[in-house]
């Protein structure tokens, strides 16, 4: 009769700019094990940087921008998909993929975009308590490693054939811990 996939698209709230370098260091030292000069090159690219806008002859006075990982390159949000900004933020929440792994959903990662997912041929409360648990278990991870998921975007969006769907609807709107919207 074919699979299901349903797939839960989890949203983050201004993630690069929330990433605590501290954090970053200490992924970098021990997932990547970086010391020395590698790991003091990073901590200083990291930290220690004053920004200040200038426009029109007046400008502010220099500020610390610790906590500002996306203007580390530039101000210019068209940098937020610099490769080298993508690969640092995907070393902060590697971990992430370990809480995502203990629940046996499959799931795909760049940069600030964490998609969980399963295919089956029956999509039950089984499945979708299984998702509702990860989900559970992200947010204190997202919470200690100062990311915010934003709730109110992630949704979950169930793929299938229009015959597989149509077969299942009714069933599917009402499991607990789905809530599924019908679209054209």
């Amino acid at each position: 009769m074919g699979s299901l996939c349903l797939l839960v698209l989890l949203d983050l709230s201004a993630a690069f700019d929330t990433v605590d370098h501290s954090i970053l260091i200490h992924r970098l030292s021990a997932l990547l094990n970086l010391h020395g000069p590698a790991l003091a090159w990073f901590d200083s690219y990291l930290s220690h940087r004053l920004h200040f806008v200038a426009s029109h002859g007046f400008s502010s006075s220099p500020q610390d921008s610790v906590l500002a990982f996306s203007s580390l390159i530039s101000t210019s949000s068209a940098d937020m998909g610099a490769p080298s900004l993508d690969l640092l933020f995907l070393i902060y929440v590697l971990p992430l993929g370990n809480v995502i792994r203990r629940h046996g959903v499959n799931f795909h990662m760049y940069a600030d975009d964490t998609q969980i997912y399963f295919a089956s041929s029956n999509i039950d409360s089984r499945s979708t308590n299984v998702l509702s648990a990860c989900q559970a278990d992200i947010r204190p991870w997202m919470s200690a490693n100062v990311q915010q998921l934003n709730v109110d975007k992630t949704e979950p969006i169930l793929f299938g054939s229009c015959q597989r769907l149509h077969s299942c609807i009714s069933e599917l709107l009402n499991l607990p811990g789905l809530s599924l919207r019908l679209m054209n």
